[in-house]
């Protein structure tokens, strides 16, 4: 008679140490993996390998958001179909009452994140993302790309997520007290990382940001569309003046 073998369940400490190691891989796999290779199209097509919008072609951003997409969506897509059977990865998509309460939440948190911030740090030479993409490729690529830049802020968002997820579920494997271990997790290592590829005073004022988003996705009992609106709604201010 063939028996079917039934999964051992996961110590404490293989979950801590697994997820763990999962969320330091998200890092450079789901969120700067992505951007540097996908930057590889502004050589391929432009001839030089640089960040600055300013210096490259319509058609060159495009396609580097593209491959970004493509990266990243293949990415998290296979990291999720790795976790869930081990019960690392435990994110819920669910869209319940409960969801809906906290997406109300979420669209608080936002107003008062963005009051925050245009309260500390104002920005006179602010330019609307749209103004400034047209002005360098013209109203055609600079919709598309406008458009592009906040589906790419989507996948970040959902990167970002996954990483908050891991380090939660590590954190929550040796600690029944609740910590916002998502949220410590995405201050320091998504919003202080920003000092690496920005600059000190980027890295500075997402670290709140950061710790609010990944606290909101662990209250809500790891809901994904919660702190995905956060985020996204954060990035909204770009449109305007």
């Amino acid at each position: 008679m063939s028996t079917v073998a039934v999964p051992r369940e996961r110590t404490p400490n293989a979950t801590l140490l697994t997820a763990l190691v999962a969320g330091f891989l998200l890092i450079p796999l789901g969120l700067l993996g992505p951007d540097l290779l996908g930057g590889l199209m502004y050589l391929a097509v432009d001839g030089k390998y640089s960040f600055a919008f300013r210096q490259h072609t319509g058609p060159a951003v495009l396609l580097t958001f593209l491959a970004i997409l493509v990266l990243r969506g293949a990415v998290l897509w296979l990291y999720a179909s790795w976790g869930r059977p081990r019960g690392i990865f435990r994110a819920s998509f669910a869209v319940d009452r409960t969801t809906v309460l906290w997406l109300g939440a979420a669209l608080v948190l936002a107003a008062g994140l963005i009051a925050l911030d245009r309260f500390v740090a104002p920005d006179p030479k602010h330019v609307p993302l749209l103004q400034a993409f047209s002005g360098y490729w013209g109203f055609g690529y600079g919709l598309t790309n406008t458009i592009l830049q906040f589906v790419y802020y989507f996948s970040e968002g959902l990167a970002m997520i996954w990483m908050a997820d891991a380090f939660q579920t590590a954190g929550e494997a040796k600690v029944r007290t609740w910590i916002p271990w998502g949220g410590i997790a995405l201050a320091l290592f998504w919003g202080g990382g920003h000092l690496f590829t920005k600059n000190l005073a980027t890295a500075l004022a997402l670290l709140l940001p950061g710790f609010v988003i990944g606290s909101l996705y662990s209250l809500g009992r790891k809901r994904v569309w919660p702190a995905q609106l956060l985020f996204f709604l954060l990035t909204l201010p770009e449109l305007f003046h």
